[in-house]
């Protein structure tokens, strides 16, 4: 979720009056029109997916050269000029130059700028379809809530772009090839956001997010048939996280060596990660938070509690922090001059 409030000449319009003002000569027209048709299309299917309870929201742009995204309150999404732009601009090699000939052959289209933008939207779709506002409005605005919000709406936006893929894709790719080509899409997309990769207030660094990223891409079920992994314990789960890891790596390479510089990676941010535990700091919160968005959404969701073990834990959390104080407290009398 993003704030846009600032004093500036942008306006906020439909997608049509947008796709109006990008002039007719040329292919830029016809190339927007397509990657917001994708979205909306990618909205749509992702609300059977997830069978949500809301309707499909409409997606104005905000004629800002600004890349983001933000739910709107009045129940829209909002995607930036900017973000619409960077899609279409941002620069990334061809999928088998980083996954060799079994990724897809598409021809006439930018796929990974639709796909990102779809996962863009999906990401928005997230906070409003698993009632993160009346989540925050029960539990406060944390930042430990609020990046719980991030990381879910990360990884189910994840999800239905694996979903599409395997849609598109399913007859002709392997199980695994659709999830390496996930990987390459997403790390091309988010990677390249501008001011990505800091981690400051409550969005992840890129590190962070592509590790789960990642990791979800792996432990998705291929149907409903195979019996969920989501520890990553399976010979199978660890095979596909070795397959996406090369991928990834992969990518990496490539987007050093054209951005002119080597050395350091987000995978040395990831042992950064690691070596202070943050993977299982980010599940604690959202461990936390899930219950609550699983009983107002009606959605089930990753590692979900009862309500009445979560407000245990509060309780239990509450209990300590009095316990604390008092014996703080006894300590300063005990310790005060005679």
């Amino acid at each position: 979720m993003e704030d846009f409030v600032a004093i500036d000449d942008a306006r906020t319009i439909p997608i049509e009056e947008y796709l109006g003002t990008i002039p007719s000569e040329g292919y830029r027209r016809a190339e927007t029109s397509g990657l917001t048709d994708f979205a909306l299309f990618f909205l749509d299917l992702m609300a059977r997916n997830f069978r949500v309870s809301i309707e499909v929201p409409p997606v104005f742009v905000r004629t800002t050269s600004r890349v983001g995204a933000e739910v709107n309150p009045l129940g829209f999404i909002v995607v930036t000029a900017g973000m619409i732009n960077h899609c279409l601009d941002a620069k990334w090699p061809q999928a088998y130059e980083i996954l060799g000939n079994k990724a897809p052959a598409v021809v006439g289209e930018n796929l990974v700028a639709r796909l990102g933008m779809a996962w863009v939207v999906g990401h928005e779709f997230t906070h409003m379809f698993h009632f993160h506002h009346e989540v925050e409005r029960r539990l406060g605005n944390k930042k430990s809530v609020q990046r719980a919000f991030e990381h879910d709406a990360d990884l189910c936006a994840t999800a239905g772009i694996f979903r599409l893929l395997q849609h598109m894709f399913g007859q002709v790719m392997s199980d695994t090839d659709i999830r390496r080509y996930a990987s390459f899409v997403l790390f091309w997309i988010i990677r390249s956001i501008p001011d990505n990769n800091n981690g400051a207030g409550i969005h992840p660094s890129f590190s962070e997010r592509f590790f789960h990223i990642s990791l979800k891409l792996a432990i998705l079920q291929e149907n409903s048939s195979e019996i969920p992994d989501p520890n990553a314990r399976h010979p199978r789960t660890i095979a596909r996280i070795d397959a996406i890891l090369e991928a990834a790596v992969a990518c990496e390479h490539a987007y050093q060596q054209r951005n002119g510089f080597s050395g350091g990676s987000y995978f040395t941010e990831w042992r950064k990660y690691l070596s202070v535990n943050g993977h299982t700091s980010i599940t604690r919160d959202w461990s936390k938070v899930s219950p609550w968005v699983q009983w107002l959404s009606g959605n089930q969701v990753d590692m979900p509690t009862s309500i009445l073990d979560q407000r245990k834990i509060v309780l239990e959390e509450r209990r300590a922090k009095k316990l604390k104080r008092k014996k703080q407290s006894l300590a300063r009398v005990k310790n005060r001059p005679r």
